[in-house]
């Protein structure tokens, strides 16, 4: 057998021999010795008869059939390496490459070949039988690669296995995923875990980006140089008016690891990329359509051909940025290969839970700069996760730049205690420094549903203000924005609806006119945004007045950040309460915290009345309390630290410390889609409301043996699919979709029923591009 006859793809048709080279390029800038080693030696297990068959290699069409080494390459792999001589070169080094390459690709399965060496002894065999014609090849390769006798059949490898012995008996390898062969378990030294981290990480950051540049047609393509972010961001600055003066980014800079604190509209995100310096950076936020934002914003001052956008939903905006995005930049954002990606949490933070291919996110953290932005907006479980996986990055050599204007106190003392590798962190603590002499948020508190304050809520659109209407729910937003429309029918073209309970594709039309209507400045015409929690830390707006259901302190200020965004000087607010919190009441209890966490609104509501210097914190229906002065940032800073710290013993933070006690005892993910439904915190299902069922049906039809995802996506689940709760399908009928099109549509194409899988249609509801899913 010849070296130059083997294949590592099919589609495109890619020589084993050009795959490792094109790995090794990748991996030579990495700028690791081991990497270019693993990278020539991590597929040489394709030199395999079975698995050239699978490929369609014509070659090995007439070899013997019973010789077949029918295991997965990566295993196979640890069968033609000579252990002697890889030890004189790279010694202690050895075992972490040995393990790098043999869990490149995992499985479930592997654990059969770990501990039980019956599938592998029949391999063994036709490897002992077929010694000289596997030498043969794996002779080319060595020559081809440079290796200096390398690749070798292992004999005494071989005759252990037929012996009996199983992989895990020759102590030649970590297994990195699965509970009982923990990482950590068998690896005691911090430097040792990293290093096998960052050799088994980078292994397949560099196999995968070479076989998508593969696929793509584009081999030689080399990622874009780091932009000097620095004068960009000057440079920016200048262009939109700022002085030096009120230059705080500059003054504040830090380049290590850092918690930045500090008011809505403060110019936070231009101190994280100013502060990314000559790293990759990856920026996280918590909503997708702050996400969308803050790409647009990114790739204006650095280059949208350095910028990547990643999220679930980030092919979708290609129709939208058609002159910045396009499927190859969106694809080099999965590869995590441009230098500044924009992304949202759930894309990183599940990493920290160890899933299987975990590494490749921890060896790239490893060297760049992380922005988490709005820690406060993740769930208690989602901030323990967060917390875990800055410790990590920190062990592990990245930095990291946690930006919030609400941060909970529980949150900061875990960063304090864990994050004491490579100099600890900096605090940078701006509320004492940015807007000191503005008050622009006076508090009123109100004991009646929100409902009920349309009439008011009307009146402010006629006195020709900018209202913001925030529910706690999408069902009592919807009756807000029905009754505010039914009370005035002149005023129907001023009021506007924006929720979670819409297809991907009317949230983003509704997104674009949201942001125009209400932009964050003096400009835009009177008028009502109806919404929910999505609007709090997602879109860039400015309104005069919010009226909202009560929520914790920390999502109230977010909620207070959208009124009179646009002003940043000096100013104090002389007007009525110009911040409305509603609180409803059955029995003498909150009504309307749905979403929340009771113990935290409850500790919400009285520091508000203490600050308002009243002793029953939640009020009488139709009584109000008011906060006289308005509040500064200070004051608000204040308001939270008071809540969180108020809270030892609660239900809320004892699920924070519990999840972080399970993470601290080595708990490990088994798939990548469950450590992502952990750190959501939520159990989400898709739905196609019955009664766009066969409009649905008729898009489908028409993929039939054209279908592929992006296309499914764009044309079914984008114009279709809703997301909902699976409380909101409680003794609702429904029927899985791909049920329905195979049996009664006849519909059999593979493509298009694998894409069906995981939704639901459901009787019982309603769609409507306004109002959304009723």
């Amino acid at each position: 057998m010849k070296a130059e006859e083997f294949m590592a793809k099919s589609s495109p048709a890619i020589s084993l021999i050009d795959h490792s080279k094109d790995v090794e390029r990748i991996a030579s800038g990495l700028g690791e010795p081991a990497l270019k080693l693993l990278s020539l030696l991590h597929d040489v297990g394709k030199v395999s008869p079975s698995f050239q068959r699978k490929l369609g290699n014509e070659r090995f069409s007439d070899i013997d059939p019973r010789f077949q080494l029918d295991v997965p390459h990566n295993i196979l792999s640890l069968f033609y390496i000579d252990k002697r001589r890889l030890y004189e070169t790279f010694a202690q080094d050895s075992r972490l490459i040995l393990s790098a390459i043999a869990f490149h690709h995992y499985r479930e399965s592997m654990g059969q070949y770990l501990l039980r060496p019956g599938k592998l002894a029949v391999a063994a065999k036709e490897m002992k039988a077929h010694e000289a014609e596997i030498n043969e090849a794996l002779s080319g390769l060595d020559r081809e690669f440079g290796l200096g006798g390398l690749l070798k059949i292992d004999s005494q490898m071989i005759e252990s296995i037929i012996g009996g012995a199983s992989l895990l008996d020759m102590d030649i390898l970590i297994p990195p995923y699965r509970l009982d062969f923990s990482i950590i378990r068998q690896v005691k030294s911090i430097g040792a875990t990293r290093r096998l981290v960052t050799l088994s990480g980078f292994l397949k950051y560099s196999d995968h980006l070479a076989s998508f540049l593969e696929d793509a047609g584009q081999r030689d393509f080399k990622i874009p140089e780091i932009p000097d972010r620095y004068p960009a961001v000057l440079l920016q600055m200048k262009n939109s008016g700022i002085p030096d003066s009120d230059n705080w980014q500059k003054r504040k800079m830090t380049t290590g690891n850092t918690i930045l604190l500090a008011g809505t509209g403060s110019g936070k995100s231009l101190f994280a990329l100013m502060w990314a310096g000559n790293r990759q950076m990856i920026f996280t936020l918590p909503l997708r359509a702050a996400v969308n934002a803050m790409y647009g914003n990114v790739s204006k001052i650095l280059g949208s051909d350095t910028t990547g956008l990643l999220h679930s939903d980030a092919n979708l905006q290609t129709d939208r940025n058609d002159e910045e995005l396009n499927g190859f930049t969106l694809d080099l954002a999965r590869q995590l290969s441009l230098p500044n990606i924009i992304t949202t949490g759930d894309q990183i933070f599940p990493s920290a839970l160890k899933y299987p291919g975990y590494d490749r996110i921890y060896a790239i953290a490893s060297r760049s700069a992380v922005v988490i932005d709005e820690v406060q907006a993740y769930s208690p479980v989602a901030s323990a996760v967060v917390v875990k996986l800055l410790e990590d990055i920190s062990a592990m050599g990245g930095k990291f730049l946690l930006m919030t204007a609400t941060l909970p106190l529980h949150i900061k003392e875990e960063i304090e205690a864990r994050c004491t590798l490579n100099g600890g962190f900096e605090f940078v603590d701006m509320y004492g420094e940015l807007f000191g002499g503005t008050r622009k948020h006076r508090i009123a508190v109100v004991g009646k549903p929100l409902t009920e304050s349309v009439p008011e809520i009307l009146a402010r659109l006629g006195e020709g203000k900018k209202v913001l209407v925030i529910a706690n729910t999408v069902k009592r937003a919807q009756e807000i924005y029905q009754k505010l429309k039914d009370e005035n029918g002149d005023t129907k073209e001023s009021i506007r609806l924006l929720h979670s309970r819409l297809t991907m594709e009317d949230r983003m039309e509704k997104e674009k006119e949201v942001l125009e209507k209400f932009p964050n400045s003096l400009e835009g015409e009177p008028g009502i945004l109806v919404s929910t929690q999505v609007v709090e830390a997602s879109l860039d707006l400015s309104f005069d007045y919010l009226y909202t259901d009560i929520s914790p302190i920390d999502s109230l200020v977010q909620r207070m950040g959208r009124v009179l965004r646009h002003i940043r000087e000096p100013f104090e607010y002389k007007g009525s309460a110009n911040v409305i919190i509603h609180v409803a009441q059955n029995k003498g209890k909150i009504a309307n915290t749905e979403v929340y966490n009771n113990s935290l609104v409850e500790s919400t509501l009285k520091a508000l009345a203490k600050s308002a210097g009243v002793d029953n914190f939640i009020p009488e229906l139709g009584e109000m309390y008011t906060i006289e002065e308005p509040l500064t940032e200070e004051d608000k800073k204040e308001l939270i630290e008071t809540v969180f710290s108020s809270l030892k013993g609660s239900d809320y933070l004892n699920e924070f410390e519990e999840a972080l006690k399970i993470l601290e005892s080595g708990w490990l993910s088994d798939r990548k889609e469950e450590a992502r439904r952990i750190f959501r915190d939520i159990s989400q299902t898709a739905v196609i409301p019955e009664t766009r069922l066969n409009e649905a049906v008729k898009s489908i039809r028409e993929m039939i043996g054209m279908a592929d995802w992006k296309g499914f996506k764009k044309n079914i689940v984008a114009k279709f699919v809703v997301n909902v709760s699976q409380n909101s399908l409680w003794k609702r009928e429904k029927t899985e979709l791909v049920k329905l099109l195979e049996r009664s549509f006849g519909i059999s194409d593979r493509k298009l029923l694998r894409y069906a899988k995981g939704i639901y249609v459901v009787k019982g509801f309603t769609y409507d591009r306004e109002l959304g899913l009723k």
